[in-house]
C-alpha cells in the first residue's frame, strides 16, 4: 500500500495502544504492523495470526531478522476461529488492519475478536474505503456505514470512527456493556 497509508495506520496505533499491552494482530499478513508495535511501544507483546501459511512464515522471518522474536510471534489461524485457538479474555488490544474485507463472515470474525479481548480492552481496526484509489486485491470493500452495522451486530461499542482523506477507515471500539438499572 503506500507510505501515506502506513503513516495513518502507525499514528492511529501509536495513539491508542498503551505501553505494556498484550496485543493480537488479526490478519497480520507479513507482520509489518505487529513489528511496528513491538518496536515502538515499550513492554508490548504481540501475537499475530493469519490464515495464509506463507505470510505467517514471512512474518516470523521478519521478526527474527529484526531481533524481536521474543516480543512478537505469528501463527496460522483464521479470524473466525480465535476463541477456539486462544484463551478467552487474554488481550488488552485487538488490532485488525486491512483484513476485514477478506473474511467470509465479518460479523462472526468481529465476535471472535471480542472473545479474546479483556473486558476493558479495545479493538483498533483500519480498513480501506471503496473510494481508496489503489486496487490491492479483489475482495469486497465496505463503507463506513456497513462496517458500523457489522460492529453493532457483533456487539461492539464504537468509541471512534472516521474516514481519513486517503480513504482509510479507522475505528476504535470496546466491549458493549449492559446498562444497569
Amino acid at each position: 500500500m503506500g507510505k501515506a497509508y502506513e503513516r495513518v495506520i502507525k499514528q492511529f496505533l501509536a495513539a491508542h495502544i498503551p505501553a505494556g499491552s498484550r496485543i493480537i494482530d488479526v490478519g497480520c499478513g507479513t507482520g509489518w504492523t505487529a513489528l511496528f508495535v513491538a518496536e515502538n511501544k515499550a513492554g508490548c507483546r504481540v501475537d499475530g495470526v493469519d490464515i495464509d501459511t506463507l505470510k505467517v512464515h514471512r512474518a516470523n522471518r521478519l521478526f527474527l531478522r529484526a531481533k524481536r522474536e521474543h516480543l512478537v510471534h505469528c501463527a496460522r489461524c483464521g479470524a473466525e476461529e480465535l476463541v477456539r485457538r486462544f484463551k478467552r479474555r487474554q488481550y488488552d488490544v485487538v488490532v485488525s488492519c486491512h483484513s476485514l474485507h477478506h473474511y467470509r463472515e465479518p460479523v462472526r470474525a468481529l465476535r471472535q475478536m471480542r472473545g479474546v479481548l479483556k473486558r476493558e480492552g479495545v479493538l483498533l481496526l483500519a480498513e480501506l474505503t471503496p473510494a481508496f484509489g489503489e486496487r490491492v486485491d479483489d475482495c469486497a470493500r465496505y463503507s463506513l456505514a456497513k462496517i458500523r452495522a457489522f460492529f453493532k451486530r457483533a456487539g461492539w461499542r464504537l468509541r471512534e470512527a472516521s474516514v481519513q482523506g486517503s480513504g482509510v477507515i479507522l475505528m476504535r471500539a470496546s466491549l458493549a456493556q449492559a446498562r444497569r438499572s
